[in-house]
């Protein structure tokens, strides 16, 4: 059975075009002129939108978008901002950061 959740393949994304590519349930791929792309997602916590940014293709696959996107939504269906906790874990890996270059 098709889903909306399963439209992009990995050589669709390898081949998209310049802009933002709907892959399903609010993820997109966003590529740019100069060649780059990244992943982004919408979803809504308590009735704000959200617009987080999960990772750069083709470091983060196909497959790889859209079970992180599954993880942030579980996140968001409990009421915990997503982004938020994105901000805090940059954070705290940001203060560790002086622990390896003394």
């Amino acid at each position: 059975m098709w889903s909306a959740f399963n439209r992009m393949t990995e050589q669709q994304a390898r081949n998209a075009a310049v802009g933002r590519h709907a892959v399903g349930r609010g993820l997109w791929l966003c590529r740019s002129e100069d060649g780059s792309a990244h992943w982004e997602m919408r979803l809504f916590v308590q009735g704000t939108q959200r617009d987080l940014q999960l990772g750069a293709y083709p470091t983060l696959s196909v497959k790889g978008a859209r079970s992180e996107a599954a993880k942030w939504r579980g996140l968001a269906r409990k009421g915990i901002d997503p982004a938020a906790e994105q901000e805090a874990f940059r954070n705290a890996a940001a203060r560790n950061l002086d622990q390896f270059y003394c």
